[in-house]
């Protein structure tokens, strides 16, 4: 046992090691590298635990990884954004199917407005051929006269969802000029209310 906590805590070291560097990685190259959570403060404190000397000290796993670190802090925040976009929050849903895909637009209290969109067939993105099957954005939104606004989803786009009789009808505000690869464009959709 003693030869698998010593391994256990190698491995937990090593992986502990690696996620410290993604953050020395994420700020020399300005991208953000993601840390492997749980993983190596478990293996570091399984191992700790198997060995009697250091079964006191398992608790220490969790400050030595940067991954599981980083999880524990972030919790608190990540449980209050999924309250804030679940169905007991949800106010209105937009629904289209037309132009090869299906948008849904969902508005949540504290102006929160979650945009999803799922391309069918799948639609070219970039230079490189790669094909994009869905896609979504985040977005604040208002009540703006008879229609809704959503801002800050890209830059400064707007869209504005305007009734027009039984449905709604969505104009997109400020989308770059030129752009070869307009698939994530969210205007001229005729939206219906649904649920």
């Amino acid at each position: 046992m003693f030869s698998l906590g010593i391994f256990l805590i190698v491995v937990g070291l090593v992986l502990s090691f690696a996620n410290w560097w993604t953050l020395l990685a994420s700020s020399r190259s300005g991208q953000f590298v993601s840390a492997i959570p749980l993983v190596p403060a478990i293996a570091l404190g399984a191992g700790m635990v198997i060995i009697p000397q250091t079964r006191s000290f398992a608790w220490v796993a969790v400050l030595l990884d940067y991954g599981t670190l980083i999880l524990i802090i972030s919790l608190p925040r990540m449980c209050f954004e999924s309250w804030c976009t679940s169905r007991h929050n949800l106010m209105i849903t937009f629904y289209s199917s037309e132009q090869g895909r299906q948008t849904e637009i969902r508005l949540y209290r504290r102006q929160i407005a979650v945009v999803s969109v799922t391309y069918n067939p799948p639609v070219q993105c970039n230079e490189h051929g790669a094909l994009q099957v869905s896609g979504g954005m985040v977005a604040q939104w208002e009540i703006v006269g008879n229609s809704y606004s959503l801002v800050k989803y890209d830059g400064d786009r707007e869209l504005i969802i305007a009734r027009h009789g039984d449905d709604y009808e969505t104009i997109e505000l400020h989308y770059p000029e030129g752009i070869k690869y307009d698939h994530d464009r969210l205007g001229d959709l005729t939206l219906k209310e649904i649920g």
